[in-house]
Formats: structure tokens, C-alpha cells, sequence
């Protein structure tokens, strides 16, 4: 997802999308050969990487800031991975195989 650029995500602004902690979980567990993908794991991914979590109503998510932001993020609570030239989110598609990196 961050490694280039896209995202299941829906507009909340120019620079910022939502994406609901169901629509994440469903991603991880489509790429990653584990069944112990919950909720409360991808969103303790996104609670390390400082984005804000939205639980004032339904569904519940989290508002990714610009990629720029999201991959610095990344670099800083996990390990620096070498990103693609993608400049801002764009959509992703569902049935995608992963690179290297879940997300």
C-alpha cells in the first residue's frame, strides 16, 4: 500500500483519506498467509505510525495524512524501505499481489 502510494481508501480532503479498520483488515489478510490478522492489530500498525483514528461513528478507521507523511511515518516506527516516485495516494487495486511489504 505505502510502498506505492495506493490505498482502499475514500477522500476526506485534498489531503487526506479515510480508511475503515474492516477495509485495512480485509487487505492484510488477503496478502499476508496468517490468520491472526484483527482489528486491534492493524490498527496498533497505524496507532505506531501516529495516524489519527476516527471512532466517532461508523465505520470506524483511520485518516491517512499525505504519503509523503505516511511513508516518513513508516521509515521512523519500522525500517526505511525504498520507496517508489508516487507523489500522492491514488487507488489501489483490491486483487493486487504485494512487492515485498504488506502494506
Amino acid at each position: 500500500m505505502l510502498v506505492h502510494g495506493g490505498t482502499v481508501a475514500s477522500r476526506v480532503s485534498e489531503s487526506e483519506h479515510f480508511v475503515s479498520t474492516d477495509r485495512l483488515r480485509e487487505y492484510a489478510q488477503k496478502r499476508l498467509p496468517r490468520d491472526d490478522i484483527s482489528w486491534n492489530k492493524v490498527s496498533e500498525v497505524f496507532k505506531k505510525l501516529g495516524f489519527k483514528k476516527d471512532d466517532r461513528s461508523r465505520p470506524r478507521g483511520f485518516v491517512f495524512p499525505p504519503l509523503s507523511v505516511a511513508r516518513e511515518a513508516w521509515d521512523r516506527a519500522y525500517t526505511k524501505i525504498e520507496w517508489d516516485d508516487a507523489g500522492e495516494w491514488s487507488a489501489l487495486d483490491p486483487n493486487a499481489m504485494p512487492v515485498n511489504s504488506p502494506f
